[in-house]
């Protein structure tokens, strides 16, 4: 009964904001990658991932969307434990640190991720605290000296395999 309630809030929520063009972007049908939905996004849209293991890192960028797995038609675990969102630096050919999902430029509770496996994330680096922090999910923005944290809004996720030096 709680899941239905979860599903029909969401659907209430993508149904009743301002603009009444919001759009679905189908990854990978529509958008390759999930930062490539992202990017291809406006307020108010929301970013379906079909099940598949993504090698990616992803960056709210600010917007005010949704980015799901189908967990919120099916509200299966095995749908969660089915999409991963996997930063892993040897098969992204990168060397550098990253975290798998970053909030950095002052997201709220209308930026929502739902139904994904995080993992393999290494940090993103703090200057302030000279540390990496959230190996899986990092949210923090700086400007002149303060900081601004941020409230995304997370559920049903599996944030596993993740590291940070020194951070949290």
């Amino acid at each position: 009964m709680r899941y239905l309630v979860i599903i029909f809030s969401i659907l209430l929520i993508l149904f009743s904001l301002p603009n009444s063009q919001a759009t679905i972007i189908h990854v990978p049908a529509d958008s390759s990658t999930i930062q490539s939905g992202i990017d291809g996004a406006t307020d108010g849209d929301t970013v379906l991932v079909a099940k598949g293991h993504y090698y990616e890192r992803i960056d709210f960028r600010g917007k005010a969307i949704m980015v799901v797995s189908n967990f919120i038609f099916d509200n299966d675990s095995l749908t969660i434990d089915s999409t991963i969102i996997d930063a892993d630096t040897l098969v992204l050919g990168v060397s550098d640190t990253g975290s798998v999902v970053r909030f950095v430029n002052g997201e709220d509770s209308t930026s929502v991720l739902t139904g994904f496996t995080i993992q393999n994330g290494t940090g993103t680096g703090n200057r302030q605290m000279g540390v990496l922090s959230g190996g899986g999910i990092y949210g923090y923005v700086y400007s002149d000296s303060v900081t601004h944290y941020c409230s995304p809004a997370i559920s049903h996720c599996t944030i596993s395999r993740n590291s940070a030096q020194g951070g949290n």
